[in-house]
């Protein structure tokens, strides 16, 4: 059997053994996180600003809505246990909540977000999709989410952000 215990604790080490390394994991989880809130509004702005399109602005707002929902509604239905709960491992992220582990909803949002500004601002999409990837590095090595968590996010948001191609 796979110890998580195990794979947590060399994951986790480095972090653990620097003077401010869980604060460190914390506050690049909670500015990337922030990161998101503050894009996807100036997304918005930016977008009817220089397309004058109600219609992408809508799609804008639908395809991350709408898929954000179908992700909350799967995680509440599948309800994995995240790993400090099946493993008993202590997380460096102590803003933690029980279950719904799968997939990862800030790896999604932050993805799905990314995607939406890559579609209309490719080069500053591309640097927020390398935040996604920094997020979910974040959210396992935190603790809070195992690899596949973050993966199936990433991919699930890249998965929806390609209605993009076909909607608009």
């Amino acid at each position: 059997m796979y110890d998580y215990q195990q794979f947590y604790q060399n994951l986790s080490h480095p972090f653990r053994r620097l003077t401010h390394g869980e604060a460190l994991v914390n506050i690049l989880n909670i500015l990337l996180t922030l990161l998101y809130y503050a894009v996807y509004p100036i997304l918005l702005v930016m977008a009817w600003w220089q397309i004058h399109s109600w219609w992408v602005v809508l799609m804008l707002l639908a395809v991350p809505g709408g898929s954000f929902l179908i992700v909350s509604a799967f995680r509440r239905w599948f309800n994995r246990q995240r790993p400090y709960e099946k493993w008993g491992i202590n997380p460096l992220l102590k803003d933690i909540e029980s279950g719904k582990s799968f997939p990862s909803k800030h790896v999604f949002s932050a993805t799905i977000i990314s995607v939406s500004v890559w579609f209309l601002f490719p080069v500053p999409g591309y640097i927020l999709i390398g935040c996604a990837l920094l997020l979910a590095i974040m959210r396992v090595i935190g603790g809070v989410h195992y690899p596949g968590d973050v993966l199936m996010g990433y991919l699930i948001g890249l998965l929806f952000g390609s209605l993009y191609f076909i909607l608009l």
